[in-house]
């Protein structure tokens, strides 16, 4: 599951994530968690437990959305976001 591509979709950042993770009780900093995110690093048990909590989160967020990429921007995003994990560069 590539969850920056699901975040651009949901017109969410990465940083949004990081409220939601403490009301779970995990305390993180923007840098560890764009560390958890990435799908190759998984180098510590506390980024991987921030990975699957980042998960359900976007889960939760994906099942409530109302909103979808209207916009040429968000499309155009959206577009290069699935383009480029198909040619494994994101």
């Amino acid at each position: 599951m590539n969850l920056k591509i699901y975040l651009l979709e949901l017109g969410k950042r990465q940083i949004d994530l990081i409220p939601e993770l403490t009301k779970r009780g995990i305390n993180i900093n923007a840098c560890d968690l764009s560390r958890a995110l990435n799908d190759n690093v998984y180098h510590s048990p506390k980024l991987k437990k921030v990975r699957e909590f980042s998960e359900e989160i976007i889960e939760d967020w994906k099942n409530n959305a109302t909103w979808k990429p209207t916009s040429k921007r968000a499309a155009s995003a959206t577009k290069f976001a699935k383009t480029a994990e198909r040619n494994g560069t994101l």
